[in-house]
């Protein structure tokens, strides 16, 4: 195990909403990895229930998912949460994008080796999207970190990208662009509908994607606007790319059919961020997940209206508890 770096707790400010303040005693650790780049986590190591590792999805960070935190440690489980590298504050930029999927992959195994020595082990999980498609691939082609999963909770699951509407044909033209505009130089720009940070991020078309909650879509901003340092924009071709392959390579025949953990896998009604069809048939095919449809429900389950998190919490817990 590589050596990690502690820094002094990192509490939320005094002025943060409620449902935005972090668990209390929280530790922040930076975990160099071989290539040179610095993964960033947060543990809370005491409890007496099974620990959890909970993994957010792209353009995520560790704060953004505060309330879904306090509601693990208010179970009385000890936890670790992480942010991805290229973002958050983790090192950014730190590999090619074609490598990306790779790299997650290893960091991923890296850290649930760390939060079985920090937490314990087995330990449960909770995914949101990109971190869902990370895990399922850290379960498929990594036996030693799989065995220590206890269960897995994936919520919207990257196996797909949406097509915004546009069905079947627009989810090829995605892949074929991407392709073909990585292909002749332009990985690093980003297509239409995925721009820098920026205001737009706050729109409201944005928030109708995301969540039905508008409360907790604006306070979601409240740790960028406190550390601008933790903004991502958009996917730039290279990214869609990179990840149409990963998918494609989780959809290989036989590779969902090898995963054996325990999975609960939840689906917004109004999911347009990732392709439901997508969702649907890789549920079909891992040999132990249980497909849950959320009515109302979005994308972002962990930030939708309090009666989507009532259902979303009590099938979670009757799931894991």
């Amino acid at each position: 195990m590589s050596q990690t770096v502690d820094t002094a707790p990192s509490p939320s400010p005094s002025s943060a909403p409620p449902r935005t303040s972090l668990p209390d005693g929280g530790v922040e650790r930076f975990h160099p990895m071989p290539d040179g780049a610095r993964l960033r986590t947060m543990e809370w190591p005491d409890g007496e229930g099974v620990p959890v590792l909970f993994m957010g999805g792209k353009r995520d960070f560790i704060e953004r998912h505060a309330e879904a935190l306090s509601r693990i440690r208010e179970r009385e489980r000890p936890l670790l949460a992480l942010d991805w590298r290229d973002q958050g504050l983790s090192s950014r930029a730190s590999v090619p994008t074609a490598h990306l999927f790779d790299r997650m992959e290893t960091d991923l195994s890296h850290l649930m080796n760390y939060a079985a020595e920090r937490i314990g082990a087995p330990f449960d999980a909770l995914a949101h999207s990109m971190g869902a498609h990370m895990l399922l691939r850290v379960l498929a082609f990594d036996p030693a970190a799989a065995k220590l999963v206890r269960r897995a909770v994936l919520t919207g699951p990257m196996m797909g990208i949406g097509s915004g509407g546009a069905g079947r044909a627009g989810r090829i033209l995605m892949r074929t662009a991407a392709e073909v505009m990585t292909g002749l130089g332009f990985g690093e720009h980003r297509p239409p509908g995925q721009p820098a940070y920026g205001p737009v991020y706050r729109s409201e078309e944005r928030r109708q994607r995301l969540t039905g909650d508008t409360a907790r879509f604006a306070e979601s901003f409240f740790h960028i606007d406190s550390n601008p340092r933790l903004a991502a924009g958009g996917a730039t071709w290279g990214w869609l790319r990179a990840a149409v392959r990963s998918m494609r390579k989780l959809r290989r025949p036989g590779v969902l059919e090898r995963i054996d953990t325990p999975l609960l896998v939840f689906l917004g009604s109004e999911e347009r961020v990732v392709d439901p069809d997508e969702v649907r048939a890789a549920s079909t095919r891992l040999p132990r997940a249980r497909l849950l449809d959320i009515e109302d429900g979005h994308h972002e389950l962990f930030l939708d209206t309090d009666e989507v998190q009532q259902l979303l919490w009590q099938e979670i817990w009757s799931f894991l508890d």
